[in-house]
């Protein structure tokens, strides 16, 4: 996909090659592929696609997709709850549907206090204090700095950030789901 978004944006194949570091041979076939379905429209450039042959589509009245919808409404059971069970493995869930308003205000859904984010404090102090030892001049080396430290962690450090991250979860499940000092 980025192969073709470049394409599009008038990027030559050793451009891409250069920027993204794809192989030659991948490049220099999409390309091929792309130039052999273009053609120009008003100065852009546009593959050429298949329209669907609107003959195989198989359509569906607005009256059956009212009667499934009411059906899946009436009782989610019929869909929804065997998958769901399934996929929990016995773990209680909590189901929200379709992110609508009434299901994700903050009365139902869990609180984002930094509080409850196992990085924030310990292990963020511990991988910045080794990725700062030296000063990095691209974002490659900095990358390269945060997987060198996170490599790093020892078991005890990991069990030390966990360890801190339970006495905060456990006091937001006391008050169920409120806030926390």
């Amino acid at each position: 996909t980025a192969i073709i978004v470049a394409l599009r944006c008038g990027r030559a194949p050793k451009e891409i090659i250069d920027f993204f570091k794809f192989p030659k041979a991948t490049v220099y076939s999409i390309a091929k592929s792309f130039k052999e379905s273009e053609y120009i429209e008003e100065g852009f450039l546009t593959p050429e696609r298949k329209t669907p042959d609107r003959s195989q589509v198989r359509k569906r009245s607005a009256d059956f997709i009212d009667r499934l919808q009411t059906m899946i409404n009436d009782d989610p059971s019929t869909v929804v709850k065997p998958w769901m069970t399934q996929i929990a493995a016995g773990r209680p869930y909590l189901y929200q549907q379709n992110g609508a308003p009434a299901h994700t205000i903050s009365t139902c859904s869990g609180q984002s206090s930094p509080d409850l984010n196992p990085c924030d404090y310990y292990l963020w102090g511990v991988l910045e204090r080794g990725t700062n030892k030296r000063a990095h001049n691209t974002v490659d080396s900095l990358k390269a700095a945060i997987i060198q430290a996170v490599a790093n962690l020892s078991r005890e450090q990991v069990a030390h950030a966990v360890g801190r991250f339970r006495h905060p979860v456990e006091a937001v499940i006391v008050k169920g789901g409120s806030w926390i000092e």
